[in-house]
């Protein structure tokens, strides 16, 4: 399976993504993937400048070139480098994304994987009509348009625990200022990833360069 693991960011996030991609190097050496970087932010000719729709955009893009593509934002680095990129995958299912961190019903798209399957052009078809009639100007845009084709078309889309793309640490309670929410299911050494998703910059460069969770070095 020819596999491309696709990340990127705008300009200020740039740090932190500099700090997250010597994990997603070392994983792609160790199981043979490609690696691409791009840079987020264009006008694109139906979202505009709407980046998490850009992301997504992107990613269907290499899906003709490779089997299989997986998106890395920026602030999410891998931790387990056990998990394959077949790990993601259920039967035909073009789309897959773990759970978001603050409840059992919705995916987060942060991180996801999308697969060459047959199904895959009615997917982007369907993301794209929906994305730029209904979804547009909402908050959460991407996600929100994934989130309403798994309800009304269930079989585009693979719902994975969080431990596999949505892994959000406890830690990151500390960090946020007005959030009252809890991270359900919080990251643990077992996830593939931690998302450092929703706190500062300069926070998520912190957790990472001063290893706040505690990550035992792998060599």
């Amino acid at each position: 399976m020819k596999t491309l693991v696709l990340t990127g960011s705008s300009m200020e996030m740039h740090a932190v993504l500099d700090a997250t991609i010597p994990s997603k190097w070392e994983y792609c050496m160790e199981k043979g993937y490609d690696l691409k970087i791009i840079k987020l932010g264009y006008q694109h000719p139906i979202f505009g400048d709407r980046m998490s729709y850009e992301r997504v955009v992107e990613t269907f893009k290499q899906v003709g070139e490779y089997d299989a593509v997986m998106w890395l934002d920026a602030d999410a680095f891998i931790t387990n480098m056990n998990y394959d990129i077949k790990d993601f995958q259920y039967e035909d299912k073009p789309i897959s994304a773990s759970l978001d961190w603050t409840d059992c019903t919705t995916i987060n798209m942060g991180n996801f994987v999308i697969y060459k399957t047959n199904k895959v052009k009615d997917l982007y078809e369907e993301f794209v009509q929906l994305g730029s009639k209904m979804f547009l100007d909402h908050p959460e845009r991407e996600q929100k348009t994934i989130n309403f084709i798994l309800d009304s078309n269930p079989e585009m889309v693979h719902v994975l625990p969080r431990n596999y793309l949505n892994g959000v640490p406890k830690i990151l309670e500390k960090f946020r200022v007005g959030e009252e929410r809890e991270i359900v299911e919080p990251w643990n050494e077992n996830c593939f990833l931690a998302h450092l998703t929703a706190i500062l910059y300069e926070d998520r460069i912190k957790i990472i360069k001063k290893n706040l969770l505690n990550i035992k070095k792998r060599h």
